[in-house]
């Protein structure tokens, strides 16, 4: 494939991706009780969106393409290739965990769980869905084909 096509196609397929959030952030938007928090609580949304699915998605999707399919699906290894991508993906998840974690205590990011009531103690269900984002955003266009 032409160098300029798999640029083309990794810009669409990141604009679709940004689409998808913009959407999750325009519902999360109109579901403010008072117009006058929606401004906040769209930059609030945003970054928290963000870090939560574009970091995670964005290091697993690249780990993937430069390193997990050249070297393991190529050769068809598929249960070398499944075992380092669960790994790559929970990697990127306790990763962009820790780094949400240290933003919202540092205040550099305003946590969305009503003010920070549950705290750590989702840090299990984050981290696994983060990997699952990330998982099924690196393989979407491997099983596209």
């Amino acid at each position: 494939m032409k160098k300029s096509a798999i640029i083309l196609l990794h810009i669409g397929f990141w604009a679709c991706y940004f689409m998808m959030v913009g959407i999750i952030v325009f519902v999360y938007y109109k579901s403010g009780v008072y117009a006058s928090d929606r401004n906040s609580r769209i930059i609030i949304a945003l970054q928290n969106i963000l870090l939560f699915a574009f970091l995670p998605s964005i290091i697993s999707f690249y780990s993937f393409y430069f390193f997990l399919f050249p070297k393991y699906l190529q050769e068809k290894k598929y249960l070398l290739s499944l075992f380092f991508g669960v790994l790559i993906s929970v990697g990127a998840a306790v990763m962009v965990y820790i780094l949400h974690r240290y933003l919202i205590e540092s205040g550099r990011v305003i946590d969305m769980d009503e003010a920070g009531k549950n705290g750590r103690s989702t840090a299990l269900e984050i981290i696994v869905a983060l990997a699952g984002i990330g998982t099924a955003v690196a393989l979407y266009p491997v099983l596209k084909k």
